[in-house]
């Protein structure tokens, strides 16, 4: 049996992550993500320092994981932790 989908994303890092999931919430599309690693996302795979915020916001709001990401990570709060 042949399967069909209407996209293919290669690459599961942040962007292509994102950029599956907004397709699922808002298209009616069959989507197929390819990535070299078993484990998607990787245990190790972090959004930059940078990118906090902005990132929160869109990964919460625009792509409904706010819930998700209340229950399963750690909040940061802003502050920038230094460890001996």
């Amino acid at each position: 049996m042949k399967k069909h989908y209407d996209l293919a994303v290669i690459g599961s890092g942040l962007a292509g992550l994102t950029l599956v999931r907004q397709l699922l919430l808002r298209a009616d599309k069959k989507v197929l993500l390819l990535d070299k690693s078993a484990q998607v996302p990787t245990p190790r795979q972090k959004l930059g320092e940078s990118t906090v915020q902005v990132g929160a916001f869109y990964l919460s709001k625009m792509l409904d994981l706010e819930e998700y990401l209340l229950t399963e990570q750690m909040l940061k709060y802003n502050l920038r932790f230094h460890w001996k």
